[in-house]
């Protein structure tokens, strides 16, 4: 009685292990990220492709290899689809159809295209309010022009262009007679700005010319100015050389923040021949010229400032 006794409280003390060993290895549950079994299609069903980017001849090629048929059933404008390419079909793809059913597709007609509004002879203020209205972005800049300050003179795309949404359009503001630089050089002096009374001449006149100078430290040596008149490749027609304000005021007395006007004239050749001439001008001293730290809104050649260009008729 003893033995058997044993035997049935080993028996009991084998149960759990074999719970155990049935949970792991016969009640295994199914994890919750599986995905969920996919239906089975029936006889005569094929699954829809996604044809949505695909320009309509690949499209059509994908729905009739798996035995459909595509129709084009509406056109739209889409910002990033190209053109013909396929935005949108009417049957999702993945799902289960018949052979043979037709897919309806809207193939994209490309971004919506805005027409540039016409802006020259407007002020800048009304001409953004017209470019924001349209949709479009503005972009100014200043130009030397005989009209007012103020007024666009010139935009870029042309009126009437057909462009994308929120396209750029550039603004050519006349800046009047006086044309804004802010150029550098070598760190000590600032050209703030020009002034010219026109842009064409003919040969023999006199060209005037004022630059408007500031110090931005006190300079240490009297600096001559050079205003050049040149060809594309930077050789002179003609030129003038001087101290600063015909040297009532050497850049040795000039004080940091003071602006000073300085008045240049010279004489366009009598035989200089018709075309398109550059301004350029800048400051040597005894170390030879100052180089150009910052060109502003000009640019920058031969340590000189290259302005503006000259039309000679």
């Amino acid at each position: 009685m003893t033995l058997g006794f044993f035997a049935v409280i080993a028996v009991l003390g084998l149960v759990p292990l074999w719970a155990t060993v049935d949970r792991a290895y016969v009640q295994r549950p199914i994890p919750a990220s599986l995905p969920t079994p996919t239906a089975t299609l029936a006889i005569g069903q094929v699954r829809v492709p996604d044809v949505i980017g695909m320009e309509e001849g690949d499209a059509t090629r994908v729905l009739e290899g798996t035995k459909l048929q595509i129709e084009i059933v509406g056109q739209a404008n889409h910002p990033t689809i190209p053109a013909f390419a396929i935005i949108e079909q009417t049957v999702r793809a993945g799902e289960p159809v018949d052979e043979g059913t037709t897919i309806g597709v809207i193939i994209s007609q490309g971004p919506e295209l805005v027409e540039v509004p016409p802006l020259i002879g407007k002020s800048l203020s009304e001409s953004e309010a017209q470019i924001q209205s349209a949709g479009l972005i503005a972009e100014s800049q200043e130009a030397w022009s005989e009209q007012p300050p103020g007024i666009v003179v010139e935009q870029n795309p042309p009126a009437g262009s057909l462009v994308q949404s929120r396209s750029l359009v550039l603004l050519t503001i006349s800046s009047g007679a006086r044309v804004p630089v802010g150029a550098i050089l070598a760190g000590k002096i600032s050209l703030i700005a020009y002034e010219l009374p026109r842009l064409n001449y003919r040969p023999g006149e006199t060209l005037p010319l004022t630059l408007v100078w500031q110090a931005i430290q006190a300079p240490d040596q009297d600096y001559t100015v050079f205003v050049h008149l040149t060809r594309d490749d930077g050789s002179p027609i003609s030129q003038h050389d001087g101290l600063p304000a015909n040297g009532a005021r050497t850049t040795g007395t000039w004080a940091p923040g003071e602006q000073i006007i300085d008045t240049h004239q010279f004489t366009i050749p009598p035989d200089t021949p018709p075309g398109e001439y550059w301004l350029r001008v800048g400051m040597y001293g005894g170390a030879g010229r100052l180089p150009v730290t910052d060109p502003g809104h000009a640019s920058a050649a031969d340590d000189g400032l290259v302005l503006q260009p000259i039309l000679v008729n």
